[in-house]
């Protein structure tokens, strides 16, 4: 089985879901599946973020706001290998993967239009990071 987020409607006159779409988190010609370990939303709710081990990338996804559906941007390689968990800074203009075989927290730009994600600098050795989660410092 590929890697894939599968969304659903949620029909709140009784409580079900349906299943309204699937979308590949690996692009079609990969050579082997991987699997899709964390997934986030942006604070405007207009992309989806979704990492992948088999390819050690980053799905960038749209939200449609009218269809509520998504569509593929881009597959975005990431440095470090196993993105294992990854969080977006408070303000939207940072996103921090856990590289947890790569013993690094690895931090991106966040494009302010369009999601896209460059490299922007590595931690020192962390051993086997597996959670990031930003904590407001007073």
């Amino acid at each position: 089985i590929r890697a894939a987020l599968v969304s659903y409607r949620y029909n709140s006159d009784n409580g079900s879901l349906s299943e309204s779409q699937t979308v590949p988190t690996l692009p079609p010609a990969a050579p082997h599946a991987g699997h899709a370990l964390h997934l986030e939303v942006n604070a405007a709710g207009s992309m989806v973020y979704a990492s992948n081990d088999g390819l050690n990338s980053m799905a960038l996804l749209v939200v449609d706001p009218v269809r509520l559906s998504l569509s593929v941007l881009e597959y975005t390689p990431l440095v470090g290998n196993t993105p294992r968990h990854f969080a977006l800074d408070p303000s939207g203009a940072f996103l921090l993967v856990a590289a947890e075989d790569s013993d690094a927290i690895n931090v991106y730009s966040v494009h302010p239009r369009s999601g896209q994600l460059r490299p922007v600098r590595a931690s020192g050795r962390i051993e086997k990071p597996s959670c990031v989660v930003m904590v407001p410092v007073k």
